[in-house]
């Protein structure tokens, strides 16, 4: 959840970042609806018509090596 959360954060700073500088239409549209998506997939994951996002996760895996 805390992927979806840093998402939305990112989607709403862009949107407000583009805002200000004052980017076109078609740009400040699209922030729109991909803060929409973020949002709407923090709901519903399973929403029709919408395609499912999906998190990958990373696992690191640490080797200790003990030298004597």
């Amino acid at each position: 959840m805390t992927h979806k959360l840093a998402d939305i954060i990112k989607a709403n700073n862009e949107l407000i970042r583009n805002e200000q500088a004052g980017a076109a239409a078609h740009v400040i549209s699209e922030n729109i609806k991909m803060l929409q998506f973020h949002v709407a997939t923090l709901v519903d994951n399973d929403m029709p018509g919408l395609p499912r996002f999906v998190t990958i996760l990373c696992v690191c895996v640490c080797v200790c090596v003990c030298v004597y």
